[in-house]
């Protein structure tokens, strides 16, 4: 197929942060796309969207929905995305929403419900107990993600359930949530650090470690560069996106212990070729896609 410009939001997505300096609460940007036909311009189009810095998709029936997590909002850029777009292989149609940074506890207790992955109990705080599960993680986020719901993550604890975390220092990074990281504690590692960018979800997570009745050594803010503050890993996890796992993934080898594990998710099955040669590239030897 030849290269087409299917998405122009990629070239102005840049000055989103520089036309407007009013600092202002967190917010998620949320674009709505309907694409026909779906496929397979709907995952190309997400791809150049994650190029472009959206983190988080949400496929619907018709096409999907990109978030994008900013301080800073344009009207003329705000503006310029909604819009069809119509060319002889495709019609997509983009709308935006705006939605600030919340408390998502009311909507969340509406729809949640427990969930078990590989022998792994994950409910809120209302919900019944299940004595009877292997292991059970209470989840209260303050967030729309980080209940083990979504596939990213139900296969990261999948990973978990197969490793021997007895004793490892382990750091969980891109906590959201906390829930992996309190798996690895339930799993019997005593030496775990959570790292987040949102300051909201390094709180959530410490709130969650306690819910949980477990201990991790530190919550932390920060990029991966953090890591270099909080020591050494002998299994390393982290379920955020392609683009910064590919970033990252040299910090993440040196921060490493020799013969530790890392653990990778968030991303398409596509890119797990891309990920996979740029880890060979540093010596990092893939066990499992």
């Amino acid at each position: 197929m030849r290269a087409i410009q299917l998405f122009q939001i990629s070239a102005t997505l840049i000055k989103l942060f520089k036309l407007n300096n009013t600092q202002i609460i967190m917010y998620y940007l949320a674009v709505h796309c309907n694409i026909t036909p779906r496929e397979p311009f709907a995952d190309i189009l997400m791809a150049e969207m994650a190029d472009a810095g959206f983190s988080m998709f949400e496929d619907t029936n018709n096409g999907f929905v990109a978030y994008l997590q900013t301080e800073v909002l344009d009207d003329m850029y705000l503006a310029s995305i909604n819009r069809t777009d119509s060319n002889e292989l495709y019609t997509a149609k983009f709308t935006y929403e705006i939605m600030p940074y919340t408390n998502w506890n009311e909507e969340w207790e509406k729809n949640f419900e427990p969930i078990e992955i590989a022998g792994v109990y994950v409910r809120a705080p209302f919900h019944t107990p299940k004595p009877s599960a292997k292991h059970e993680l209470v989840i209260q986020p303050k967030m729309s993600f980080g209940t083990g719901h979504h596939a990213t993550t139900s296969l990261m604890i999948e990973q978990m359930m197969e490793l021997n975390f007895k004793n490892k220092t382990v750091c969980d990074m891109g906590c959201g949530s906390g829930i992996l990281a309190i798996l690895a504690a339930k799993l019997g590692s005593t030496n775990i650090t959570a790292i987040d960018i949102d300051a909201h979800c390094v709180e959530n997570t410490l709130e969650n470690v306690e819910s949980n009745a477990v201990s991790i050594s530190r919550a932390l803010k920060g990029d991966a560069q953090t890591l270099f503050e909080s020591g050494s890993y002998d299994i390393l996890i982290a379920n955020i996106n392609r683009n910064i796992i590919l970033e990252d993934l040299k910090i993440y080898n040196v921060c490493l212990n020799k013969g530790g594990v890392l653990l990778l998710s968030g991303f398409y099955e596509q890119d797990a070729c891309i990920i996979a040669a740029d880890a060979g590239k540093i010596k990092l030897m893939q066990q499992k896609s």
